[in-house]
């Protein structure tokens, strides 16, 4: 979320060079690639990092935590950096940025890697915000829109790059001494050191302090409702969700959002979520489709490169490459619907569309098995990324369209806002999902198929039983129980096949019901828009009706507009 400050006197502001701008313009261009190339990465080298560091059950929160602190910092950044200064802010930025991603690379456990990407993440939430303020400061608005574009096209950047650079760390054992999948945040630190470099040199305009109040008790309060309830979203099966544990986590949780409520109201406008916005009950139904939109597109986002490392047995730079038509795809749905939806002003229908296109997507993928072949697993990725392309420029304008022009910077942060926040509420919901019914999965698809002549040949098979890599899963049939650990599949690679093949039947069931959860709750939402009424436009049910164009049987009847007010 992005607050705009005051506007300057244009008497004191210097105009930096035209060769200035250039380079401060790359410099912020890194700093945004960095925050999108980071997420992107994951999506691919994060099965390679829960095996290696033992915690592919809890690689969730390798995710959530920096969803979580990411979306929460940034309108911090943009209060304070009103308060402190633009560069003075963008420099801390970076710096927490990179000292988290260096930590990261560090990490010797999954629970080390979470709470560093919290920390990474609290870099990250300035990045973008911040670029946009300092191109605000120093650009006029004809040429800042020009220069937004530009960061723009970076998100398309590390969406073709980021799946296939985390692929290839991931896929590499050891790169100039350092594990491979280390590289997919130790790269960030020659970059983001530029970007810091360029930023601390150029970027020399006068600090002009403005007055802001700064939400912390939200911020904190937030955190304290939010916490507890992915906690015991992602831990509930383990604990039992009556347990005294899950109870606590819940009324913990609850309590911090309903403090959340009250400090929002006390705060008013410098509110986190400002409450006026919320009176618009078009406005609030955009952000509750986004929010809901949001757990399906990063829930994909996670289940996608689990089901083609785990079921298709693809290598981690294979599986990037295969992310890269649901790129494409959105790339193309965004630039080809985006100018049709500001020319009509047709949300409703559109977003219809988009979330349709995912929810379809979603079934689809629960369709998907071990046998499935990869061009159709490719269609399916492409058909989604169409969907979601459609959705994210609907969504964006409809919120835009849905409030006053003075609020539309606070609304374009909220885009962010409730997408991240749903998208954390998914991951850990779906990983939840998977890793709480894939050990019955499994046991189920080891009972089919341990009477089968393949599987009992492969008990018998001398060679089977002298390969070490074999020895716990042969143990584990002839008790006739078959355990597997979770935390690590690497295990898998190296698994006679015959042997491996109730294990990955029982994975792909698993992730196929995770994708079924997303798919239903898609589908409930496709309803959501309908609630938008009619074919008007939001802005044309959100705005008050002074703010309506006149027509001209208005001005040819002046009572026209007190009946219409009225």
């Amino acid at each position: 979320m992005i607050t705009a400050s005051a506007p300057a006197p244009a008497v004191d502001r210097p105009v930096p060079g035209r060769r200035t701008v250039r380079v401060i313009m790359a410099g912020l261009m890194l700093g945004v690639l960095l925050s999108a190339l980071d997420q992107m990465i994951i999506a691919s080298a994060l099965r390679t990092m829960a095996d290696r560091l033992d915690g592919l059950t809890f690689q969730g929160w390798a995710t959530t935590s920096y969803l979580i602190t990411s979306v929460l910092s940034a309108p911090l950044y943009g209060k304070l950096s009103d308060l402190y200064g633009r560069k003075t802010l963008y420099l801390i930025s970076i710096s927490v940025f990179l000292v988290g991603s260096l930590l990261c690379a560090l990490a010797g456990s999954m629970y080390e890697l979470a709470a560093y990407r919290a920390f990474q993440g609290a870099g990250a939430g300035g990045l973008m915000p911040l670029a946009l303020a300092i191109l605000a400061d120093l650009l006029s608005p004809e040429e800042r829109v020009r220069h937004q574009a530009y960061l723009g096209s970076v998100f398309g950047i590390a969406s073709i790059a980021g799946p296939v650079l985390g692929g290839f760390f991931a896929g590499t054992d050891s790169l100039l001494g350092v594990d491979g999948w280390r590289w997919a945040f130790l790269i960030n630190l020659p970059l983001g050191l530029i970007a810091l470099v360029i930023v601390a040199r150029l970027f020399a305009l006068p600090n002009r302090r403005v007055a802001q109040r700064v939400d912390y008790g939200g911020v904190a309060a937030l955190i304290l409702g939010l916490v507890p309830m992915l906690i015991v979203t992602e831990r509930g099966t383990e604990w039992g969700w009556m347990s005294a544990r899950s109870a606590a986590m819940i009324a913990l949780g609850l309590a911090g959002l309903g403090l959340f409520v009250l400090v929002e109201r006390r705060m008013g406008d410098a509110a986190l979520l400002p409450p006026k916005l919320f009176r618009s009950r078009v406005f609030t139904l955009v952000n509750v489709i986004n929010f809901v939109v949001g757990i399906g597109i990063f829930g994909g986002m996670l289940l996608l490169p689990l089901y083609l490392q785990l079921v298709k047995g693809l290598s981690p730079t294979a599986a990037g490459l295969m992310l890269l038509p649901q790129t494409a795809a959105i790339l193309a749905a965004s630039r080809i619907v985006g100018p049709i939806v500001v020319k009509t002003g047709r949300h409703r229908e559109f977003l219809v569309l988009g979330v349709t296109a995912v929810a379809a997507s979603a079934f689809a993928f629960a369709a998907l098995g071990v046998n499935t072949p990869l061009w159709v697993t490719g269609s399916v990725t492409a058909a989604m990324g169409l969907g979601v392309g459609v959705f994210f420029q609907v969504v964006m304008a409809a919120l835009q369209d849905g409030v006053l022009p003075r609020d539309i910077g606070v609304a374009s942060g909220l885009f962010t806002f409730f997408r991240q926040i749903g998208g954390a509420a998914g991951t850990a919901i779906l990983v939840s999902v998977v890793f709480g019914v894939v050990g019955d999965r499994i046991t189920q698809a080891f009972q089919a198929a341990h009477s089968t002549p393949s599987f009992q040949a492969a008990l018998h098979d001398s060679a089977v039983l002298a390969d070490p890599a074999n020895r716990p899963v042969v143990q584990s049939a002839q008790d006739g129980n078959l355990i597997v650990d979770m935390n690590d599949t690497s295990f898998l690679e190296d698994l006679d096949p015959r042997l491996a093949a109730p294990i990955i039947e029982g994975m792909s069931s698993a992730i196929s019901t995770a994708f079924l959860i997303v798919g239903i709750t898609l589908a409930l939402a496709v309803f959501l828009p309908l609630l938008l009424g009619g074919s008007a436009t939001v802005s044309s049910l959100a705005r008050p009706s002074f703010l309506k164009p006149r027509t001209r049987s208005t001005r040819d009847d002046p009572g026209a507009t007190s009946r219409r007010t009225s």
